[in-house]
């Protein structure tokens, strides 16, 4: 009997021991390959996550809340793979697209790109597991459409064509500006002169509270951006 359950022990332990050779060691995804920090402040994390090519990563761990804006075309071919699980096609989203990931439960998994194209997107990582108790604003003017609202953050999209201007907002919580196609702006506030400024497709900004700003887009090309402020 001592014996069957001997072997039974080590037929339970074998997938184990392959699910940890095939992992080897785990890092935080704020330490993964193709995973990098861009700054930090006490409430978001930026990740610049790019992965060329026929490149793959690491098993890496999620264990805080994340935002994600696509800023280049995604790949067909790419997927994503659980620990321990058969490999999972990963959604193909459109340059722009706004995602947002939560991990009340930790997860383990690695990304995998076979395609002939880069995975290029900003992954936000919110640095509390709970929300902070800002109150976002609202941006019913032209030009924003609203992209999430949950209970950790509200996002819009701001799209405007050669010469056309959103109205006036007033961003109310802390956030973060994340650039999908650039040109050139000019912000505008009561009492204040025109900011003028250059927008480069992939850039980010982060943005305190208390700003009232219209955007003018003074370029020649058409902008887009998504905006996110806390909740």
């Amino acid at each position: 009997m001592g014996k069957q359950l001997s072997l039974l022990l080590l037929c339970a332990a074998a997938p184990l021991a392959v699910v940890a050779q095939e992992a080897g060691t785990i890092v935080p995804v704020e330490e993964e390959s193709y995973h990098i920090p861009m700054w930090h402040n006490e409430f978001v994390t930026l990740l610049r996550v790019e992965i060329a090519a026929g490149r793959t990563t690491g098993y890496h761990l999620h264990t805080r809340d994340q935002l994600g804006v696509v800023v280049a075309p995604y790949p067909g071919k790419a997927y994503s793979q659980l620990l321990g699980k058969p490999p999972n096609s990963l959604r193909h989203p459109p340059l722009g697209d706004v995602t947002f990931a939560g991990y009340d439960t930790p997860v383990t998994h690695h990304i995998v790109n076979p395609d002939t194209t880069p995975i290029d997107q900003y992954g936000v990582m919110l640095n509390s597991q709970k929300p902070w108790g800002f109150a976002p604003g609202t941006r019913n003017v032209p030009g924003y459409t609203v992209v999430m609202d949950n209970d950790r953050a509200r996002g819009w999209r701001l799209v405007l064509a050669p010469g056309e201007t959103a109205p006036a907002i007033t961003q109310t919580a802390p956030g973060i500006r994340i650039v999908v196609r650039g040109g050139e702006i000019a912000e505008i506030s009561p009492g204040k002169p025109d900011r003028s400024m250059m927008l480069t497709q992939r850039e980010a900004f982060w943005q305190q509270p208390g700003a009232t700003r219209a955007v003018r887009n003074t370029g020649s090309t058409t902008i887009e951006v998504v905006e996110f402020e806390l909740k």
